[in-house]
């Protein structure tokens, strides 16, 4: 079972249940970050993929200390990641992320369970699952939910369906712009998630922080709305004890 230290992080992401993702390199990042805390996220996503993903990891911890950080694109192995730093600088291995504070990975690669068992103690993991075994394997080993790519939700319908009795939490993330949160969430999504790059307004090259903070409420808003439709049963009141909300979640959960 998951070290219970990580259940304040794991309930601060499920009940979000939007997970906006720092994914593109942009000038705006901080004001984009002030944005998702003023808009009410407690957590955020910064991926590797950031050419400056260490400093915005490390300034964002600071301002922020009591919010929390998960990191994307992460890779879990270390000979991979001492390779490919000459190419991409910005790599970490995990043991160098978790040094720096950071609350949890994403990953757009399936982890062995012997990494996921190590990990998962203290962290929120969420590896990529591209079949239904995949899935069940990374959830008993330890993932906290399985990442799912937009253009697969037959397979989030499958996991949240009769036959896998819902025992897969699935995260979808890959092309959902808020049209798409409540489809994606109908379909049995537990969590949503995307990047600032498919929240641009249309026609608009450069957003204001007061309209990213408007933008961000909206995408919380239609998914925290679709989720009570899809999962009534969940708990929503923070002043439910965790025990009690546990009870609720429709879902294997390694509490």
């Amino acid at each position: 079972m998951k070290n219970r230290e990580t259940l304040p992080v794991y309930r601060a992401v499920h009940d979000q249940v939007f997970l906006p993702i720092f994914a593109t390199d942009t000038p705006d990042w901080k004001k984009q970050a002030h944005a998702c805390v003023e808009a009410g996220c407690q957590v955020i996503e910064i991926t590797l993929r950031l050419s400056n993903a260490t400093e915005v990891i490390e300034w964002f911890l600071n301002e922020y200390p009591d919010h929390y950080v998960l990191v994307g694109s992460t890779l879990e192995e270390d000979s991979v990641v001492e390779k490919m730093r000459s190419r991409f600088p910005q790599l970490r291995t995990l043991d160098e992320l978790s040094a720096l504070g950071v609350h949890g990975f994403v990953s757009m690669t399936g982890w062995s369970e012997q990494t996921l068992e190590r990990f998962s103690e203290h962290h929120i993991v969420i590896p990529t699952s591209m079949t239904i075994r995949e899935a069940f394997r990374q959830t008993a080993a330890g993932a906290s939910f399985a990442k799912v790519f937009g253009n697969n939700l037959e397979l989030v319908r499958m996991l949240a369906g009769a036959g896998c009795f819902g025992a897969c939490p699935a995260m979808v993330t890959g092309g959902i712009g808020l049209d798409r949160i409540a489809q994606t969430i109908e379909s049995g999504a537990l969590l949503v998630a995307a990047g600032f790059e498919l929240l641009v307004e249309e026609g608009s090259h450069e957003m204001t922080q007061d309209q990213w903070v408007r933008k961000i409420q909206t995408c919380l808003e239609t998914a925290k709305k679709a989720r009570r439709d899809r999962y009534p049963g969940i708990l929503t009141n923070p002043d439910d004890s965790n025990s009690n909300w546990l009870e609720s979640l429709p879902h294997y959960h390694p509490y």
